[in-house]
């Protein structure tokens, strides 16, 4: 489902010519991580959350970002030059 919205929000917002048939992907990484239930796991949903703010570090093998230096690497002051 969650793809599936990602999809159709994609498809309805505009986008400049070139892009017209692009995919998401073609622009995003895109990772889903589920939790445990908070109240009928909540050992297991507190061993959870630890484990994604973890991945929130830069030094994280596992990390959401992506290494310096790596072409895809867009500073957020940066993003507007590549909505464009």
């Amino acid at each position: 489902m969650l793809d599936n919205d990602i999809r159709t929000i994609w498809s309805e917002i505009l986008k400049p010519d070139q892009y017209a048939e692009s995919k998401p992907e073609d622009f995003f990484q895109f990772e889903f991580v589920f939790m445990p239930h908070k109240v009928f796991e909540a050992d297991n949903f507190a061993a959870k959350a630890i484990e994604i703010k973890e991945r929130f570090q830069t030094s994280a093998p596992d990390s959401f970002f992506l290494e310096k230096g790596t072409s895809e690497n867009i500073p957020i002051d940066g993003l507007s030059v590549y909505v464009d």
